[in-house]
């Protein structure tokens, strides 16, 4: 049988460009509010009732958030974020209410700024996102990855970079 996914989402939002501080900026910020029917089939012997072999999974959710985008520049300093704030729900199983969506995070983010010149370009960056609960209810924890990076041009055609990547704060070790 064929899936078919059906999804109703309404959004509202406004966008601003100006300059400020002798830079220019953008912002965009959207709210918004949906739901959706989602037809999957897992092979999976742990989700399927009776064991491997397969089953079609129907599942139904409706959320609501708003989601913001921005950008400021001067001259070589770049700053670029966006945040995604969801609460998602999930129709439990057989069941008439709502529930938090499983492995979906209230709040995803990332920040990052860059300072470029002709000869280097060096910049620093934050992407998270808050806890997660599995189908069984387990939560786990969100977290914050920094990195930062840098590279040298020095000259043309030629350019040398290193990124860093350590361990962000609340990932598990």
């Amino acid at each position: 049988t064929p899936s078919v996914d059906f999804v109703n989402q309404y959004e509202f939002g406004i966008k601003n460009r100006g300059d400020l501080g002798g830079g220019r900026y953008t912002m965009e910020l959207t709210l918004l509010k949906g739901d959706f029917k989602q037809s999957t089939f897992e092979l999976s012997a742990t989700r399927c009732p009776g064991g491997a072999g397969g089953c079609i999974i129907d599942a139904k959710y409706k959320s609501s958030g708003a989601e913001f985008f921005g950008t400021y520049q001067n001259g070589g300093f770049m700053l670029v974020a966006n945040a995604t704030y969801s609460k998602a729900k999930q129709l439990g199983g057989g069941a008439t209410s709502y529930r938090r969506a499983s492995y979906m995070p209230d709040l995803t983010y990332t920040v990052s700024a860059n300072y470029d010149r002709d000869m280097f370009t060096i910049g620093m960056a934050a992407t998270g996102q808050t806890s997660v609960r599995d189908d069984p209810g387990n939560i786990y924890p969100g977290g914050t990855i920094f990195n930062g990076n840098i590279a040298v041009r020095p000259m043309e055609n030629l350019e040398l970079g290193l990124g860093v990547h350590p361990r962000g704060i609340g990932e598990q070790q």
